[in-house]
């Protein structure tokens, strides 16, 4: 794929921000499933449906690689010109595949504890150790307005926190509640690996986004085959509601999606469909925006999604509104927009080293060589035409 302009990466950023809104109430839904008096609490084969979504994206890959075959070749050349490998070891994908996995069963653990607008919004705090990973692996620096973002937003989501702990409903159980929050907290290390990595991978190989999430789909595909065969056999924790008593049970699962009976299918059925086409698109364009923005920009879709998320769910009466967590969304808010120097505050030197005034100065430190060389040839051209007067 060629560069895009600022026009296509902001349609990327909005499609992506979409999907990932539709991606969380589809998965949401099969939670809230109940089939036969069984509630749905399959995680470890949502990570599955996942990885098998990603897989599929190896065919958009292929057709690309088909139908544009000069311009991928094209593409090829100017990377390697750029210094960019051609060839990698697919083994590697192994690696951030690893953490996906991690993180979305983790992930899918945490949001079956509790509502999907809470979920939603803690998610978006991976933002946090995404920037400090980028600033210790992809030597990122970072500034006072990127400081005061981060803090706004750790304070926001302690508000939030807080507000879903105390106002939670007499069904919420608080320990589940608290164990989410921790296990969404714990999922945030996994996350922001991946991010990075992938970003690295981008920044030394040349690689189509469609590609890399496909490997990352088969070889998560085969991960998460060995954790069924392991979790499968392991007792669940007497203060979770696990089927048939154990972390996961496969027989189960195929048992409550495929019997058409009861008020929640076919819904069940549709959902469980519907969200491996839409992993599919995800996981592409998240990693699209990986590559033509920065891991950090996937990163904080994640916050701006939640609001939209939270209006939906009340819509459905899956939530309520509360003052408190409105008030975390929006300190949160400007702690995103001040990082990302949308808001720009100009005083005690947040404004001193803003991303367009370091790139001005680069510009500037780069045109005084080409002026004292300009200078040289004009000088020496002087002294030239000095000599053949002077002859």
């Amino acid at each position: 794929m060629a560069n895009l302009s600022v026009v296509q990466v902001n349609i990327l950023l909005l499609t992506l921000l979409l999907i990932s809104i539709a991606s969380g109430l589809c998965f949401k839904q099969q939670q809230r499933s109940v089939v036969n008096g069984v509630q749905f609490n399959h995680p470890f084969m949502q990570s599955m449906l996942m990885f098998i979504g990603e897989a599929l994206c190896f065919l958009w890959f292929i057709g690309y690689k088909k139908k544009y075959r000069e311009q991928y070749a094209k593409e090829a050349q100017q990377a390697a010109e750029k210094g960019l490998k051609l060839e990698i070891n697919k083994a590697i994908y192994a690696i951030p595949t690893l953490f996906d996995f991690l993180s979305s069963t983790v992930s899918f653990f945490a949001m079956n504890m509790m509502p999907l607008s809470i979920y939603y919004m803690f998610r978006g705090a991976g933002i946090m150790v995404t920037a400090l990973f980028s600033v210790l692996f992809l030597k990122r620096v970072l500034y006072r307005q990127n400081y005061l973002g981060l803090f706004l937003t750790v304070a926001g989501f302690i508000v939030i926190g807080v507000t879903a702990i105390v106002l939670s409903d007499s069904s919420q159980d608080n320990n589940q509640l608290i164990l989410g929050i921790i296990l969404i907290i714990f999922s945030f290390v996994f996350t922001s690996s991946q991010l990075v990595l992938e970003e690295k991978l981008f920044s030394q190989y040349h690689l189509n986004p469609f590609e890399v999430v496909g490997y990352e789909g088969f070889w998560g595909i085969f991960i998460t085959w060995i954790a069924l065969n392991i979790f499968s056999y392991i007792p669940c924790p007497s203060n979770m509601d696990c089927p048939d008593g154990m972390m996961e049970s496969v027989p189960t699962f195929f048992k409550t999606v495929f019997t058409m009976e009861g008020d929640d299918q076919p819904t069940l059925l549709i959902m469980i469909i519907l969200s491996i086409f839409i992993i599919m698109l995800l996981n592409g364009l998240g990693l699209c925006v990986t590559k033509y923005a920065s891991a950090m920009s996937r990163s904080l879709m994640g916050v701006l999604s939640p609001f939209l998320v939270w209006m939906i769910t009340i819509g459905l009466g899956w939530d309520k509104w509360k003052v408190g967590q409105f008030v975390g969304y929006v300190v949160i808010t400007f702690g995103v927009l001040i990082y990302n120097e949308i808001i720009v505050i100009p005083l005690f030197g947040f404004n001193l080293n803003l991303k367009k005034n370091i790139l001005k100065r680069q510009q500037e430190l780069e045109a005084i060589p080409k002026e004292q060389e300009l200078e040289k040839r004009d000088s020496e051209n002087k002294n030239l035409a000095s000599s053949e007067n002077a002859v």
